[in-house]
């Protein structure tokens, strides 16, 4: 839900600094938003148990959010992290 969302974005943002999220798509249907996403950051933190590298890092994913009176219930994530 919103907290368990809030925290990775936090995580994500310690670890990278100029981190970026860049929207490619979004389909929005009903309560619920698909989007297919682009993340980029310079990785000075540890990240998924990597330490900091100090080089700019990139991945894709894509994401559903599901809401209900502006605020997210639900999200569920897929992320090509290599």
């Amino acid at each position: 839900g919103h907290e368990g969302f809030a925290r990775m974005v936090i995580t994500v943002r310690e670890a990278l600094t100029d981190y970026h999220c860049e929207i490619h798509s979004m389909v929005v249907e009903s309560n619920k938003a698909f989007c297919r996403l682009k993340f980029t950051g310079k990785h000075t933190g540890t990240l998924l148990g990597y330490p900091p590298t100090g080089k700019t890092v990139s991945w894709v994913g894509a994401s559903e959010f599901t809401c209900k009176k502006g605020q997210i219930l639900k999200v569920w994530e897929l992320g090509d992290v290599k």
